[in-house]
């Protein structure tokens, strides 16, 4: 887990119940619910995701 190569697994939580219908959770789903990444980076997602400056379709499109 501290090998900088070691890729974390990132995943949406958000369910289906939360979002206003089916194309509502289809598009902010859209790009997948997980994402792989570098343990450096977890950081800046985090920070990210806090403020809402993006969301999890926008970091899977990265």
């Amino acid at each position: 887990m501290q090998a900088e190569s070691h890729a974390l697994l990132a995943v949406t939580t958000l369910p289906r119940e939360d979002c206003v219908d089916d194309e509502d959770y289809e598009q902010l789903t859209e790009f997948g619910r997980e994402f792989r990444s570098v343990p450096a980076e977890v950081h800046d997602i985090h920070a990210n995701l806090s403020i809402g400056n993006l969301g999890v379709r926008r970091m899977g499109s990265r």
